[in-house]
């Protein structure tokens, strides 16, 4: 008999290729990454609340800021035992709109 541990996301976090301030038009690379035993086996992006991608089990995803506003990111990291991590919450202001 083996025993197996199994723990749900922990040490969530959501890393961006930029700055909190960005101007239009700018490409963000959002990577999301936990320990979780099992994998995790899908990971969610949400930009004010709403879930806006799935990322499947890569934890990656590129998006082009075009209008201005202030944008609160988070990813969410879900593993087959139910277990559901979050990432604390990366706030973006883009400036100006891409024409």
């Amino acid at each position: 008999m083996v025993n197996f541990l199994a723990d749900p996301p922990a040490n969530v976090y959501l890393n961006t290729n930029t700055t909190s301030k960005v101007c239009a038009g700018v490409v963000i690379n959002f990577t999301c990454t936990a320990e979780a035993n099992p994998a995790v086996h899908t990971f969610l992006l949400y930009e004010n609340g709403s879930v806006i991608r799935n990322m499947g089990i890569s934890g990656t995803w590129i998006k082009t800021m075009k209008n201005a506003g202030q944008y609160v990111f988070r990813c969410e990291a879900n593993n087959s035992i139910q277990g559901i991590g979050k990432s604390n919450d990366t706030i973006l202001t883009v400036d100006g709109e891409l024409l």
